[in-house]
């Protein structure tokens, strides 16, 4: 889904430098706001954190169920010097 939405907007996308480096229950059998934040909590990994220093970036999720992912993610794009961070998302 990445792939094309970078393709028709024509900007380069950056797969496998921000990934899921822990198991998390799927948020969607989740109840609880504050458990899905929980769940999020340090499981993604940023592999080089240079590549985001200073660069606006568009995350692109295909659920948004809480929006624990989207947060937990820009928090860590943030974290290693993002200029900006948008996020889109196809369902809800």
């Amino acid at each position: 889904m990445a792939k094309e939405i970078s393709k028709e907007i024509k900007i380069p996308m950056i797969s496998e430098n921000l990934f899921r480096a822990k198991k998390t229950l799927p948020q969607v059998k989740m109840n609880n706001p504050q458990k899905r934040l929980e769940n999020m909590q340090n499981a993604f990994v940023i592999k080089n954190p240079k590549i985001f220093q200073d660069k606006k970036i568009l995350l692109i999720d295909d659920v948004y169920t809480s929006g624990a992912t989207m947060e937990e993610c820009a928090k860590m794009l943030k974290g290693v010097g993002a200029k900006e961070i948008w996020g889109i998302v196809v369902a809800k």
